[in-house]
């Protein structure tokens, strides 16, 4: 499976998970479809379009959507023996995903609009081919709300806004688009999936089950980001006023030369 290059909007991926805690819980069979996803991580709540062109992926969507659930489960990868390469051993832990929206290309691969539904572990693989089928098991998160756990989401957000506006690969939309998330399993959700990370730390804030210690774990990646950002900045200022002089000297030169 590979991850197509359109995302969706900030504002949409925000909405979607500002309103999931007012739905109903859908319900997760025991035994679905399974789909390795390399080093894409997909969190609840978030809407991701994909394109799956191997054979065993397409039958695993086939079957997901033949079934009254229409849910597959999506799990990263570890790193393979070729270097930036993930397509070693599932990880365990994964998400269930619900089928928004799919078409067949004419080449036979499928574009689908997934959208994540509760965090999973996988217990048992319990068929391998020709596509895989797995037996599950929802993951609920854990921890009860609190003052802290509200001054932590105000602190995450905060930060991300800096990052945001900081950043020149973020969409600036996402700034606002943080402040519409009200919940705090989702607000870490959302910003981890937005936050330029490595695949493994994706998967190491999915596999965190109490919400107050996943929330800390994305302020330590923010605050991260934060100052690798502020160095960056000073870099490139650096460089600037070393141009802007040589250039000035070179024009002075220029002119002495006339």
């Amino acid at each position: 499976m590979s991850e197509e290059t359109q995302p969706k909007k900030p504002e949409e991926q925000a909405a979607q998970a500002g309103s999931q805690e007012d739905k109903p819980q859908i319900r997760v069979p025991e035994s679905i479809p399974v789909i390795g996803s390399g080093s894409t991580v997909m969190y609840p709540q978030q809407l991701m379009p994909v394109l799956a062109t191997e054979e065993k992926d397409i039958k695993a969507i086939d079957d997901a959507a033949a079934a009254e659930a229409k849910i597959v489960g999506l799990f990263s990868q570890q790193p393979g023996p070729d270097e930036g390469r993930y397509d070693g051993e599932l990880n365990r832990i994964g998400t269930a995903a619900t089928i928004v929206r799919m078409a067949k290309a004419p080449d036979g691969s499928v574009h689908a609009i997934l959208q994540g539904v509760a965090r999973i572990r996988l217990v048992e693989i319990e068929q391998p081919e020709p596509w895989m089928r797995g037996r599950v098991q929802r993951l609920d998160d854990t921890g009860k709300a609190s003052l802290e756990t509200e001054a932590m989401m105000r602190n995450a957000v905060a930060i991300f806004q800096r990052v945001v506006e900081m950043s020149e690969a973020l969409p600036k939309e996402l700034s606002a688009a943080v402040g519409n998330v009200s919940e705090p399993s989702a607000l870490s959700d959302f910003i981890a999936a937005n936050l330029q990370i490595t695949p493994e730390q994706r998967q190491q804030v999915l596999a965190e089950l109490d919400v107050s210690k996943r929330l800390q774990l994305v302020i330590d990646l923010l605050r991260h980001e934060e100052d690798v950002l502020e160095v960056e900045s000073k870099i490139q200022s650096q460089v600037r006023g070393e141009l802007d002089k040589k250039q000035r000297e070179f024009i002075l030169r220029e002119q002495m030369r006339a």
